[in-house]
Order: C-alpha cells, then sequence, then structure tokens
C-alpha cells in the first residue's frame, strides 16, 4: 500500500493500536471519541502527526461526518472503527460504507493478529501485543468498493470476513 493512497481503512476497535505505530504509511485521519477518553487518544494521535476527527455515533456524528465530507478525496486516508465506540464487538456499523461511497474511495481494510498479547477485559477485548516476545501479523486486505451496486449489507459482510479472517490463521485468538 502507497502512503498516499485515498482509502477508508476499517479496523476493529480492539485493534486500534495498531494504526499508532505503523508510520511508514505516513499520516492519517481519524475518528476518536467524542467524550473525554477520546482526549487522551487525540493527544497520541497528533504526537505521531495524524489528524484526529472527534465524534463517534453516539456523539458528534454529524459533525464528524462533516468532517470526513470536507476532506478532499485525493488526500483521504480515513481510520474509522466500524464496531466502535460500544460495540457489540466485531459488528461493522455506522456510516462507513456511505462515506466510501460519497467519497469515491475503496474501503481497505487492516487487521493484524499477535503470538502474545494482553487482551483487556473491556467490552472490545483490546489487544496489546507483548512487546520483544510477540510475532505480529498485519494484513491489508483487498478493496472493497462501495460503488459495486451491491447492498449495504453485503458489502458490510463482505468488510467483516476479511476482518476477521486472520485471526483464524495466527495464535491469536479472540472470540468473534
Amino acid at each position: 500500500m502507497e502512503g498516499t493512497t485515498p482509502a477508508i481503512f476499517p479496523c476493529w476497535h480492539s485493534r486500534f493500536s495498531m494504526y499508532l505505530a505503523i508510520r511508514r504509511f505516513g499520516s492519517f485521519q481519524a475518528i476518536t471519541s467524542a467524550h473525554k477518553d477520546g482526549n487522551f487518544l487525540e493527544n497520541i494521535l497528533r504526537f505521531f502527526n495524524h489528524t484526529p476527527i472527534r465524534g463517534s455515533s453516539r456523539k458528534k456524528a454529524f459533525s464528524a461526518a462533516k468532517s470526513v465530507l470536507s476532506i478532499d478525496p485525493e488526500k483521504i486516508r480515513l481510520v474509522v472503527t466500524p464496531d466502535g465506540p460500544l460495540g457489540p464487538r466485531y459488528k461493522v456499523k455506522g456510516l462507513i460504507i456511505k462515506m466510501a461511497e460519497r467519497l469515491g474511495v475503496p474501503l481497505v481494510p487492516l487487521t493484524f493478529s499477535a503470538s502474545h498479547a494482553i487482551v483487556l477485559g473491556t467490552w472490545d477485548r483490546f489487544i496489546i501485543p507483548i512487546p520483544f516476545i510477540s510475532k505480529l501479523v498485519f494484513h491489508i486486505h483487498d478493496p472493497i468498493y462501495a460503488d459495486q451496486n451491491l447492498s449495504e449489507d453485503l458489502l458490510s459482510s463482505i468488510m467483516y470476513n476479511q476482518m476477521v479472517d486472520l485471526d483464524h490463521i495466527t495464535h491469536l485468538k479472540v472470540d468473534y
């Protein structure tokens, strides 16, 4: 994947930590919580030269969608967690497919799995790979084009299947 490829990059809420470490793909925009807990993530994103967009499906959704749609489609590199902010875990929801269609950019699901990780007891079972002993496997999936005359349900199903596929071939087992 080229560092300037315009796309929307969905990842599960539990795997958002991988984006903070991937500097070789350049900077990106990311939708983060509009609640107080999003302040911490906003600061981390800014530290790594990424652009936070505050809002979620529960708070400031219109403002976040307006900000996303105002980005030049040639410069959009948006990270979205389609199962956030409160779940259910691994369920594609929200306006992600409509945003991709409106902007004319593909959805490129990214995911990772780890051989050794701490899995938090949160709703999303947030994954923190253990440094120095964990083998990480990253996978960039084939682009999904929202303008394929496929239903939103079918596109959501295709995205879900791509995003869960990696866990079945690596050591980290997370319940789906």
